[in-house]
């Protein structure tokens, strides 16, 4: 209905996108997301989950090109490149991730939601796990328990734990009902 009352907004584009991709609907969920990052170029994690949106709908050329557009320096650009070129997009999510330690001398960066899930896409189970303790004040969408990136998480206890602490009971109840 939000999205009705004003298509053209993108915060609503973003948290549109945001719940078609916890449903696996990349393709409306990319649609909606580009939609809002055009609107609003300068929202990061618009743009980062671009990026990620691209990737599950096979489309690694636009994911390149969407993490090139992101505010880098030019040698971190082709940093990035580079190892797009050699390792894939994770590859690249890495050294996005490993730049941002870098530029903030922190672990999980200023954003550590964001860095849980860079964390999340690119393996780093512990780094994803300690990010999400920070990011507690952070979490503040709805749609976290679905979101595909944490799938590789869902079997850890700590994943368990922290949507406990979320109050989010009825979905770590419904993990160990169903086994997983």
């Amino acid at each position: 209905k939000a999205l009705a009352l004003d298509p053209l907004s993108p915060a609503i584009l973003f948290d549109a996108g945001v719940v078609f991709m916890g449903a696996r609907d990349y393709e409306t969920a990319l649609h909606r997301v580009k939609r809002g990052t055009e609107l609003n170029p300068n929202f990061l994690p618009g743009r980062y989950q671009l990026v990620y949106l691209y990737v599950l709908n096979g489309m690694e050329p636009q994911a390149l090109e969407e993490m090139l557009r992101l505010p880098l320096p030019p040698q971190a650009q082709e940093m990035v490149r580079s190892a797009f070129q050699a390792v894939g997009p994770r590859g690249a999510i890495r050294t996005l991730l490993g730049l941002e330690i870098e530029r903030t001398q922190k672990d999980c960066t200023n954003d550590p939601l964001l860095a849980a899930r860079l964390s999340a896409f690119v393996g780093a189970k512990d780094q994803v796990f300690e990010c999400l303790h920070r990011a507690q004040d952070r979490w503040w969408n709805a749609g976290f328990p679905t979101f595909p990136v944490w799938d590789d998480c869902r079997s850890d206890p700590r994943f368990t734990a922290i949507l406990e602490q979320m109050g989010l009971e009825q979905y770590a109840a419904h993990r160990a009902a169903s086994g997983g």
